[in-house]
């Protein structure tokens, strides 16, 4: 099994499938793991439907969150699908292809067990791209009666979870986990879902659990458990951290930092995950690459060269140096950056302006290692020559800066630089700055 710390993307190594009914349409249906590109990320194919359409697992495509979350785009659909995105993040898994044969996805025992060994069966594969993170930037809370999310910043996945629900049978409980993939197929992915007996006819009288039962869930009666043993003492909250654990996977991306939540369900996770990522996060990548590609300077070292702070610093790693010659630095586009919610919402296309003020960031840092005297003046533009855009830039790509020195005369210099995605050329352009003091 791949870490989660896998500074690689991520997909499963061959294929494995599963049947099984679904919890709430009771259709019986089955669910085929494939591996996918990086960038991927996890998109669900209804092989039952004409066409075949295809729906990602993001946030974007949220469409239904009682009694599970449902995603949607077009005709494709895929419902309860929380369990299993949260087998998939758990175990490090970034990308992959799943093909559904009905509406919902399988409810197995009520647990992400079977997924496990789904996705044990299939193997976990690394890929060539880096992974990317949602950073928590800063302490931020929602809030919504007694439900409650707490996020800070961490530099891994941290949650505590606590419940309340008044009951002599379940009472309080709270679990805390600091998330590796071993505990999460030990202490997480066992435990089931869990509901109420007096809640089960008004389920089945708005349409929901056609094929729920004893052997899908934990079920509380007046007297206690129905159906035991339980697997944990506090089965019941880690099955909530399952439940976040899945919501958290529509990010998109692998998120770092310390969660603390109180009473929530799946529409306030979602919520919850949609201000992480709409208002209160930074993007980043590791501080390393490959053997091929380490990081000579990583997003603290650039910090200390660069007065720019999220979100308009453009850099996120510096891999090559020449001082007085050339440089090479690079930055991950994630749907959380900023611009994207203005620009072209519904097609996301990341500014070229950003990306020639990425390639002047570049040539300050190169200023500043060529010459350390300079460090702590600033880099002004002057002009900008010759900018041309080749290709669109959007949310999974990596921006690599290559910039070179033209000419050095005092204060001024001038730089041609080449933003690369992959070996293709995304954009290009002649760059004049000159270093002054601060005013």
């Amino acid at each position: 099994m791949i870490p989660l710390k896998s500074e690689f993307q991520t997909t499963v190594a061959g294929e494995a499938s599963l049947e099984g009914k679904g919890l709430h349409t009771g259709v019986v249906a089955r669910l085929r793991v494939l591996p996918a590109p990086a960038n991927h990320g996890v998109v669900f194919k209804r092989v039952d439907l004409p066409g075949a359409p295809t729906v990602k697992a993001d946030l974007d495509h949220v469409s239904a969150t009682e009694r599970g979350t449902v995603v949607k785009d077009g005709q494709a659909s895929a419902a309860t699908i929380e369990h299993f995105l949260g087998a998939l993040y758990g175990l490090g898994i970034d990308n992959a292809l799943v093909e559904l044969s009905g509406p919902e996805v399988p409810i197995c025992d009520g647990s992400a067990f079977e997924w496990v060994r789904l996705l044990k069966e299939a193997g976990v594969a690394a890929l060539a791209e880096p992974r990317h993170y949602l950073d928590v930037a800063s302490e931020f809370s929602v809030a919504d009666g007694a439900k409650k999310v707490t996020a800070r910043p961490a530099a891994d996945l941290e949650v505590l979870y606590r419940i309340d629900y008044h009951h002599p049978h379940l009472g309080q409980q709270q679990a805390h986990f600091f998330l590796t993939a071993g505990d999460f197929a030990e202490s997480i992915g066992p435990a089931r879902t869990f509901c109420f007996e007096h809640e089960i006819e008004a389920m089945r009288a708005a349409g929901l659990i056609k094929g729920g039962g004893a052997d899908c869930a934990l079920v509380i009666g007046e007297k206690g458990l129905i159906n035991p043993p339980l697997r944990f003492p506090d089965e019941f909250v880690r099955h909530k951290v399952l439940d976040f654990l899945g919501d958290l996977a529509l990010a998109g991306l692998r998120v770092r930092g310390a969660f603390e939540i109180e009473k929530a369900g799946h529409h306030f996770h979602v919520e919850a995950v949609k201000a992480l990522r709409a208002k209160l996060v930074k993007t980043s990548g590791r501080t390393s690459v490959s053997e091929n590609n380490k990081a000579l300077y990583g997003i603290e070292e650039i910090q200390a060269m660069l007065p720019h702070r999220y979100p308009m610093l453009m850099v996120d790693r510096v891999t090559e140096i020449e001082p007085k010659k050339r440089i090479v630095g690079y930055k991950n586009i994630s749907i959380s950056e900023p611009a994207f919610q203005g620009h072209f919402p519904g097609y996301p296309i990341f500014p070229g302006v950003l990306i020639i003020e990425g390639l002047a960031q570049c040539g300050g840092i190169l200023i500043m290692k060529s010459y350390p005297e300079l460090v702590g003046k600033l880099t002004y533009f002057m002009a900008i020559d010759n900018a041309r855009f080749r290709r669109p830039v959007v949310p999974g790509d990596q921006l690599r800066y290559e910039v070179e020195i033209v000419k050095m005369k005092g204060p001024v210099t001038r730089f041609q630089g080449m933003a690369y995605v992959g070996t293709e050329l995304a954009a290009e352009g002649e760059l004049m700055c000159m270093v002054a003091d601060k005013k």
